[in-house]
């Protein structure tokens, strides 16, 4: 019984010094303890109840016609890198795949957020079509949005 209860603080510390690593630069914030501290933020939002995952969908509107996209939000190894967490687009959009990169907190209210999105746009070989990435706002309720990852080393991408 000692030896599972060494093993267990051992494991608790461990995981915490991991998460402390310099390499991570994204942290959880449910949407309830956001505040006007975090104007100006750079963020991920999270459609669905953290830890998301691959393959979670949302419905958004670009250019007034709605486009799904699927959610490459990790949790594992690369939980914690802002970069590696984005929407993509299900179908191409005048061609191309959208890619929602991040979102920046321009106001906040009790019930809502809103943010300026940023899209990038890629070509059907995977290469990132210069000149054609997007910025579009959204007003969304909190209860749309159960949490954020935050960026917190530096500005955005």
């Amino acid at each position: 019984m000692k030896k599972v209860v060494v093993i267990i603080i051992v494991l608790h510390f461990a995981m915490n010094s991991l998460g402390q690593d310099a390499n991570i630069d994204a942290r959880y914030l449910k949407s309830k303890k956001l505040d006007k501290s975090y104007i100006g933020s750079f963020v991920h939002l999270l459609f669905a109840k953290y830890p998301a995952g691959m393959g979670d969908t949302v419905l958004l509107a670009i250019n007034n016609t709605q486009v799904q996209f699927v959610g490459h939000v990790y949790s594992g190894e690369q939980g914690g890198l802002f970069y590696a967490q984005y929407w993509q687009s299900v179908g191409d959009v005048a061609g191309h795949k959208l890619r929602l990169v991040q979102n920046r907190i321009d106001a906040i209210t009790s019930d809502s957020i809103l943010v300026t999105s940023y899209f990038d746009s890629y070509a059907k070989s995977g290469a990132l079509a210069a000149g054609k990435s997007i910025q579009q706002q959204y007003w969304y309720s909190r209860k749309a949005i159960p949490g954020l990852l935050v960026k917190v080393n530096g500005s955005g991408l």
